[in-house]
């Protein structure tokens, strides 16, 4: 990028680049939560907002996956730990929702206000009504979902200064729903690229920039002709990135602790739903699941360290550390199937604020989406993981989307 996304300030209001002296945006909020009325209200007057649900990937075992990259042309693209987020261009600013469908509202959440820098990117007029979809990130290297969840979790004055201190979000944007209102959906993913290049060279904001494309050399020739004959932009054409060996590319990111790469079908459409067109290649496995109760923390202390030992309870008992903070010892998650959460795992694997933090607010954090990562489901019939990690909190992916039948597939 070529804004150096750390030197910003705010200043009376107003967030500034200290180096151009640029004004980017004001902080004071826009755009209140909606409903789903209001959503109806808003949509049979402008048009500009619309209810989609953000396509998602599968993750195939080697076979199926060799098998996929054998079969279609295909591009990779770098899979970001960031939170979800599609960006609504109108006429009021550029709005940004997560996938996460709000309980209360049946809308999806919205984190336009926390991120006004992005809302108040002058966009030209012929391109209301686009709609853009990317994970938003934060210019921290090997930048995780628990930094991201401070800017998109938060409210808009702590989220604001969160990124004072550590860089505004921006969005690596990958594909493209609505163009100029026109819903370009069902065209090809090579076609959609086009024009979502079109529109970024348009808005020419370092908030908002495309993705990396990699491919091999047969999909890439096949590229370069299709867009030639489109009337792609040359400058798109020459940033295709060409790799020999999906594989390998993908223990080189791990090599650099990135997350993995998504695989996608350059023919594929773009479909509100998991689909084979997006396939998912991962260092581990990973599975959304839902809060559903907490384990209290073993009472008493047993270990080697008794004569440093800090912590002990009235009656002069050695304590574990979690039981004297009235902390919980674990959480107890699960999976929605016919109309129940029924237990998937248990994990204590997790930081220590984060332990506070649901140990703080343990009715509030119930019924709310979280990341673990496990070996594997060890029984098929229940659901259950072996071994299972918190890996954070997932307030972009609501309750709902953690059935059974989505929890079962990831294993497949």
């Amino acid at each position: 990028m070529k804004r150096n996304l750390n030197n910003i300030i705010v200043d009376n209001g107003r967030i500034i680049d200290k180096d151009t002296g640029e004004i980017l945006g004001v902080t004071s909020p826009k755009f209140s939560n909606w409903d789903y009325v209001k959503y109806l209200e808003e949509f049979n007057t402008t048009k500009e907002v619309r209810f989609l649900e953000p396509m998602t990937a599968q993750e195939l075992d080697d076979d199926k996956l060799q098998k996929h990259l054998a079969e279609n042309k295909v591009v990779g693209e770098q899979k970001f730990d960031g939170h979800r987020g599609l960006v609504f261009i109108t006429s009021k600013g550029n709005r940004i929702f997560s996938r996460r469908v709000s309980k209360q509202t049946g809308w999806y959440a919205e984190n336009t206000d926390c991120m006004p820098h992005i809302r108040d990117i002058v966009v030209p007029e012929d391109l209301y009504g686009t709609v853009i979809d990317g994970e938003i990130l934060l210019p921290i290297e090997n930048c995780s979902c628990r930094q991201v969840q401070s800017v998109t979790g938060a409210l808009p004055e702590t989220a604001i200064k969160y990124q004072l201190e550590n860089g505004f979000a921006y969005l690596s944007a990958f594909d493209i729903l609505y163009y100029k209102g026109i819903n370009i959906q069902k065209m090809p993913l090579w076609k959609r690229k086009v024009y979502l290049w079109e529109v970024l060279l348009k808005i020419k904001s370092d908030f908002i920039s495309m993705c990396t494309l990699y491919c091999n050399q047969e999909t890439m020739d096949y590229l370069k002709f299709k867009w030639k004959e489109y009337g792609a932009d040359q400058e798109l054409i020459d940033s295709l990135v060409l790799v020999h060996d999906f594989e390998q590319q993908f223990r080189e990111f791990l090599k650099e602790s990135k997350e993995g790469l998504i695989i996608k079908d350059i023919e594929g459409i773009y479909e509100q739903k998991r689909s084979k067109a997006f396939v998912k290649m991962k260092a581990h496995k990973t599975y959304d699941v839902v809060i559903m109760g907490y384990e209290e923390p073993t009472r008493e202390y047993t270990g080697k360290e008794l004569d440093t030992w800090e912590y002990f309870d009235y009656d002069g008992t050695p304590v574990t550390k979690y039981y004297y903070n009235n902390w919980i010892g674990a959480v107890i998650f699960g999976v929605w199937k016919d109309g129940k959460l029924i237990e998937v795992g248990r994990t204590s694997g997790m930081d220590e604020e984060t332990r506070q933090l649901l140990s703080e607010n343990r009715e509030e954090y119930l019924g709310q989406v979280i990341e673990v990562e496990a070996q594997g489901i060890i029984n098929k019939d229940t659901g259950s993981l072996q071994h299972p990690r918190f890996i954070c909190m997932r307030p972009d992916k609501s309750s709902e989307m953690c059935t059974f039948e989505a929890h079962i597939r990831e294993e497949k």
